[in-house]
């Protein structure tokens, strides 16, 4: 995982909880260069960290956390023991309530085709292979809970998107969970084969 994608899953994170949009530098080595000596330490300790021993943690779901908690959550904050806790207690709760339905991926398939219309995408094909923010838009659309888990492994197994390495370091429960989410989501292979043909 490279520190400029820490950032932006940082400034992300600042923004759905400030419910407010961001931005991200045009020259990030630059801004790199601008921050406080204390902040950029930390940010690539927080890298680093996501790179070897919390590399199976959700940065997404940790900065959520980190702001749940803290309203001027930091990088230098990073570190409390009461986000860790509250991370490990919502991955729990997310990875248990994480169940196959042909009602959750119906959602997903509603969300993609609304977005596919409000958006102008003109097939479903340019969609997957849509990106924002340099990521994948399922994978951005998974990661902010519009789509299902299972219906992103579906798009991963049918081969209508590619994870770069960021992509799948930020993706730790798909990757991981992989190989036993394609043979549940085979054993409904005829419902999807119906919602390839809506998309």
């Amino acid at each position: 995982m490279e520190i400029e994608l820490v950032y932006r899953l940082f400034r992300r994170s600042q923004a759905v909880a400030n419910n407010r949009g961001y931005r991200i530098p045009k020259d990030f080595e630059k801004h790199l260069v601008k921050m406080s000596e204390p902040n950029r330490a930390a940010l690539y300790k927080i890298r680093d960290y996501f790179r070897t021993k919390w590399k199976n943690i959700d940065p997404t779901l940790y900065f959520a956390c980190g702001f749940e908690m803290m309203p001027r959550f930091s990088y230098n904050k990073f570190f409390d023991p009461r986000i860790i806790r509250l991370y490990i207690n919502k991955d729990k709760h997310q990875k248990r309530d994480v169940k196959l339905t042909k009602k959750n991926l119906t959602i997903s398939v509603k969300f993609v085709k609304k977005y596919m219309r409000d958006n102008k995408i003109p097939s479903f094909v340019v969609y997957c292979s849509s990106r924002t923010d340099n990521q994948c838009l399922p994978v951005t659309h998974y990661l902010s809970n519009n789509i299902d888990g299972y219906f992103l492994t579906w798009l991963l197994y049918s081969r209508l998107i590619w994870l770069s390495e960021d992509e799948k370091s930020i993706l730790p429960y798909i990757i991981k969970q992989y190989r036993e989410n394609v043979s549940k989501l085979l054993n409904i292979n005829d419902f999807l084969k119906k919602l390839k043909e809506v998309l």
